[in-house]
């Protein structure tokens, strides 16, 4: 299975088309830039001559004389529908609600944008997105990874594929948005590629019959990697071995009463 992810870049600076390329080959081994150019025709014409391969399209808001929203335009009224994701590119904040307008307008969802200069962690975030939406895998194992799990297992999407994670891996879980991070034992996966396309609030249940406290609103945490708890600085110390940078996560007071309700269950000794 051909897992390669096909980026196209239309952006009027040459510096900028530079950087973008090098943090993809350096970060991003599955993206594959397959063309770059710096004007809204030529984009058009290197969009349409990829169309049945290109993923991934960067582009720039700026173009002068004209603007990349001119570009999707133009693109639609030749194809009314595009396959591949769009990320907006801009070095002035000033647009993302016309990015936003264009979204809504289109009912399309597989738009982004992206503050200039990209930083690695941003373009993982549209990335990792994109890859949750358009993952795919074998046929004898096609399930839904964007939201189910099968008994205990979790089925995440990341950068290469897709992943089972087995709940004796996590040392906690973490809401951002609409997406759940997971940080585990896994020396085999980096945190970007442990994402599920869920809020923290989706699996709760999941989550307390397999035994984690939810010390916050948006924290799940494994209670078999409690090291420490700090009361003055409220704040639970988790580590997996000794020779393992600990995290430090905070406690909500309700998480903190639930913190001693396990405690309290387990017999320790709270002195």
């Amino acid at each position: 299975m051909d897992d390669t992810i096909n980026a196209i870049i239309v952006d009027d600076h040459k510096a900028a088309q530079d950087r973008l390329t090098r943090i993809l080959q350096e970060s991003f081994p599955r993206v594959k830039v397959i063309g770059a150019t710096s004007d809204v025709k030529s984009g058009i014409r290197l969009v349409e001559n990829n169309w049945n391969k290109l993923d991934l399209l960067f582009l720039d808001i700026e173009l002068p004389p004209h603007t990349g929203f001119q570009l999707i335009e133009q693109v639609r009224a030749s194809k009314r529908n595009f396959p591949f994701e769009v990320v907006f590119v801009s070095a002035y904040g000033r647009y993302l609600p016309d990015v936003v307008r264009l979204e809504e307008r289109l009912q399309k969802r597989s738009i982004a944008f992206l503050k200039k200069p990209v930083e690695e962690f941003d373009l993982k975030r549209v990335i990792t997105r994109f890859v949750i939406r358009g993952v795919d895998v074998p046929m004898g194992d096609r399930i839904d990874l964007l939201s189910e799990t099968e008994g205990n297992l979790f089925f995440l999407t990341h950068l290469r594929g897709w992943a089972k994670l087995d709940p004796k891996d996590i040392i906690y879980c973490e809401g951002e948005g609409s997406t759940t991070k997971f940080f585990t034992t896994r020396t085999d996966l980096k945190v970007s590629e442990l994402v599920m396309s869920k809020n923290i609030g989706h699996y709760k249940e999941k989550y307390s019959r397999l035994g984690f406290i939810n010390v916050n609103r948006g924290l799940w945490v494994n209670p078999d990697y409690i090291s420490k708890f700090n009361r003055e600085d409220n704040v639970l110390i988790l580590t997996s071995s000794p020779n393992q940078t600990a995290c430090r996560v905070y406690l909500s007071r309700s998480g903190r009463q639930r913190l001693k309700e396990w405690m309290d269950q387990q017999g320790h000794n709270r002195s």
